[in-house]
């Protein structure tokens, strides 16, 4: 009986660690931030060594409610790969933070972005219906994006314990130059709008793994 006790108390330990992991809302949501791409070279928006720059406002999926501040720099160290119709630019080098203030402050989550992928039209006036990207029922703007792309983003610290984050979808609009023409400038500005998620949480798998194991235990020792 003292044993099965022991277990079960182990077991219960367990679960209270599940619960209290300090953890991301499981869907948030970029608020039609900013975002810079410095060109890998003059008039080239799709040159190797271009940078992506972005921060903004981070918001609760299911109600308008800031989570905290978002901050992304990432570089391709490879030009985009462009066919007919298409460029695709891989972002494979870069950082990725959520913390409590506009400035800095508790710093939430940090980590490691190696594959941001963004894709556009060649024809410049080509657009994707913003309306086929899920988004929270308090957005509704713009109705098109003019590059989409997604990622997926690895854990180096913060109090948010979560492994991964990933980026299913993020679609960029509004854009500007700062020359007359894309040819005749150094860098693209515009806005973007991303959904950010939790993928299955290995750490959290590992714990209902052990309370499996330690339940079946249990039971045998019942026996």
């Amino acid at each position: 009986m003292k044993r099965n006790l022991s277990l079960l108390i182990a077991v219960l330990a367990l679960v209270g660690l599940a619960v209290a992991a300090a953890a991301m809302p499981q869907t948030a949501y970029f608020c039609q931030d900013d975002f810079n791409l410095i060109f890998g070279e003059h008039g080239n928006a799709l040159a190797a060594n271009s940078e992506l720059i972005a921060d903004g406002r981070l918001l609760q999926w299911n109600e308008n409610k800031l989570v905290g501040w978002f901050s992304l720099d990432a570089v391709a160290s490879q030009a985009a790969q462009v066919t007919a119709t298409t460029w695709t630019m891989t972002f494979d080098s870069g950082t990725f933070s959520i913390h409590s203030t506009k400035s800095g402050g508790t710093v939430y989550w940090q980590g490691t972005i190696s594959n941001l992928t963004i894709t556009g039209f060649v024809d410049q006036a080509a657009r994707y219906s913003a309306t086929t990207y899920t988004r929270p029922s308090y957005e509704t703007e713009p109705t098109e994006f003019i590059a989409v792309g997604g990622a997926t983003l690895a854990r180096t610290g913060g109090t948010w314990t979560d492994p991964q984050l990933s980026l299913p979808w993020m679609g960029s609009y509004n854009w500007n130059y700062d020359g007359d023409t894309p040819e005749e400038s150094d860098n693209l500005y515009g806005n973007l709008q991303a959904k950010l998620t939790v993928p299955e949480p290995a750490g959290f798998a590992a714990i209902l793994s052990g309370l499996v194991g330690l339940a079946g235990l249990i039971g045998r020792k019942r026996r």
